[in-house]
């Protein structure tokens, strides 16, 4: 078991989990129920921070704040370490020794013969709240948990059902590859080795799949592109997961991990002409709709126009792309900006400039400006 001299040195070297476990070792064979709490409430709060920083809706600044925040509550507890001395330990003896032999043993110190010990009584009242608050906790808030969480939970409902039967006689034997334990620690040993989180946690918690619906939300009649191909991308354990959109808008992910059912992770499309409204999700179920949104690549059209040639930039030049009007600047450069019910790929436009014969063209936007030639009458 380690000493709290090892539990400073693995702090300062930021080893957090092997302090967290080290203190659930010290914990279980700790008689002080409130350093059991508070050991299981900080290993709790270090558990659930590093799942939501691997399912990334936890970024790192404020996963690192959270981490120093536990770092010190770590801190604090390593210094209320309880200590159970040598003649504590000698009196327990001593008492179950008279106990089986039949004797009332002698009152110790500052206790009353003909008052009841409420103390004694703690230990399984404690242990019968820890196994009913781990399986609480287990079968409705973490159902599938991770390994770690998973240890935790284990040696919980262990010191738990070790703790409820200290009342037990001790008739009860366990023994295993030479090992024997009675009372108490059978129960410890045999709740550990059956462990019963396991119930809770096993069914439901394999891979799953999960089909993600995408909904174009444009304004207006338009002509605006269609939701055609592309990608849709999960942000799972630390990686982007990709599934491809079919024609009818559906994005099939087949094997998603299990610890992540009903937690939130980041999404990100990969379409032309289209984003998502939001850049998040929530994995209850089977599936979800996600409403996407015109990306703005074609809010605008920019564009130059030259003589025939091309050599010279052609400045006061009126044009007309749909009802929107412009004049070109000084280098012959133009920019129009189309509503949203009006957006689309293709487009024509009409120009007009003194001396120069009248231009009227369609043309495809592709991404970038786009350039006409005017020629001279």
């Amino acid at each position: 078991m380690a000493t709290p001299k090892q539990l400073r040195k693995w702090l300062i070297e930021g080893e957090l989990e092997r302090v967290v476990d080290a203190l659930a070792e010290i914990a279980e064979a700790s008689d002080d129920s409130y350093f059991q709490r508070d050991v299981i409430h900080q290993a709790g709060r270090y558990n659930g921070i590093k799942k939501r920083y691997n399912s990334g809706t936890l970024d790192a600044d404020s996963y690192q704040l959270q981490l120093n925040q536990i770092q010190q509550s770590l801190q604090s507890l390593i210094e209320k370490i309880p200590q159970t001395t040598a003649k504590t330990k000698l009196q327990q003896t001593a008492q179950e020794a008279a106990s089986v032999a039949g004797a009332t043993p002698a009152p110790t110190s500052g206790a009353s013969s003909g008052t009841p010990d409420l103390s004694q009584n703690i230990p399984w009242i404690a242990g019968l709240g820890l196994l009913v608050c781990t399986a609480i906790v287990v079968g409705a808030f973490i159902p599938c948990p991770t390994a770690a969480q998973a240890t935790v939970f284990r040696l919980l409902m262990a010191l738990g059902g070790g703790l409820a039967a200290i009342k037990l006689p001790g008739l009860l034997q366990f023994e295993m590859q030479g090992v024997k334990a009675g009372s108490a620690a059978a129960v410890f040993a045999v709740v550990y080795l059956i462990n019963p989180a396991s119930v809770v946690t096993t069914d439901g918690c394999g891979p799953f799949e999960f089909t993600i619906s995408l909904k174009p939300k444009v304004t207006g009649a338009g002509l605006y592109p269609e939701l055609k191909g592309g990608s849709l991308q999960l942000f799972v354990e630390n990686k982007w997961e990709s599934a491809r959109i079919d024609a009818d808008g559906l994005a099939d992910f087949k094997s998603l991990p299990g610890t992540l059912r009903g937690s939130k992770i980041r999404v990100k499309l990969n379409a032309d002409y289209w984003k998502l409204q939001e850049n998040s999700l929530t994995l209850n179920g089977k599936s979800t709709t996600l409403e996407v949104l015109p990306d703005g690549s074609l809010e605008k059209v920019s564009g130059q126009i030259l003589n025939e040639d091309g050599t010279e930039p052609l400045p006061g030049v009126s044009l007309l792309i749909l009802n929107q009007r412009d004049t070109t600047d000084e280098f012959g450069k133009f920019e129009v900006t189309i509503p949203l019910d009006m957006q689309r790929l293709n487009h024509s436009i009409s120009a007009q400039r003194a001396g120069y014969q009248p231009l009227s063209q369609k043309f495809t936007l592709n991404g970038g400006p786009v350039e006409f030639r005017m020629r001279k009458k």
